[in-house]
């Protein structure tokens, strides 16, 4: 049995007296009060950015194997940031990537998160987004392991048809039409209901071309903003004298160039 000093008011005022309990009963009470008072884990990051790639213009500067099997966005990566946009530090280490893990998605993965650079195993591509960005992402509990990353993002790409939402907003895949960055912009959030941001690939003196759409995510998953609301959709210095073979702000002016 274990004493405990307990202090009781009463009608003659305070009165100090002992008690005992059992000691399965102070563990019980231990026990509860730990859970009670847990603090969930914390997160070395804010947010996630769900990026979405158009392989036709990626394969237009790169040289490219083969092409999806749907001319659609695929799945370029989900990434762990810190805010305003910085690569979180000091996650935990991942542990090892299973193929076994997300063999039950393998078939969906090949169509929608590809490598076209290479013709041989994708597994290699997959991998190295394990180790750079899922180690981080598992922190979220909605998320977990291997197999929760990739199938989040999987899940993410169902529920943001970025393709579809374009073509129902009049903006078709061509390669004579110059959009206006902020249009894309703004019929992308009217589609989802938040701001996302575009990324672009140019070669000299010609007309930028999108490259990507990234969509930011808090950790339960809920579409945000990718920059506060208190900032400007940041405007790209680019002009036509410049060039870019890997992603950069898109200028005033783009193109979504169609699959070749």
């Amino acid at each position: 049995m274990v004493e405990f000093l307990q202090v009781r008011k009463n009608p003659q005022g305070l009165s100090v007296v002992y008690t005992t309990m059992g000691l399965s009963s102070l563990l019980s009470a231990l026990l509860l009060f730990s859970v009670v008072t847990t603090i969930e884990p914390m997160l070395h990051w804010d947010y996630m950015v769900f990026t979405q790639q158009w392989t036709a213009t990626f394969c237009t500067f790169k040289h490219c194997v083969r092409l999806p099997e749907s001319k659609d966005f695929t799945i370029h990566g989900l990434w762990p940031n810190s805010w305003p946009s910085e690569e979180p530090k000091d996650c935990p280490v991942a542990p090892d990537f299973r193929r076994n893990a997300i063999e039950p998605i393998m078939d969906q993965l090949n169509e929608m998160w590809p490598d076209v650079l290479t013709s041989e195993d994708p597994f290699e591509f997959w991998k190295h987004e394990w180790y750079k960005h899922g180690r981080c992402a598992i922190e979220d509990e909605l998320i977990g392991d291997e197999l929760g990353y990739f199938n989040v993002s999987l899940g993410l790409k169902k529920r943001t048809p970025i393709l579809q939402v374009l073509l129902q907003e009049g903006i078709e895949p061509n390669n004579y039409t110059v959009y206006k960055t902020e249009d894309i912009i703004a019929k992308l959030q009217k589609g989802f209901g938040t701001l996302p941001i575009l990324s672009c690939m140019k070669k000299h003196k010609e007309t930028a071309k999108l490259l990507e759409v990234r969509l930011c995510y808090d950790p339960s998953l809920a579409l945000i903003d990718c920059v506060p609301k208190n900032h400007t959709q940041l405007e790209s210095k680019a002009t036509s004298e410049e060039q870019a073979t890997s992603a950069m702000p898109c200028p005033s002016e783009i193109l979504l160039p169609e699959f070749t």
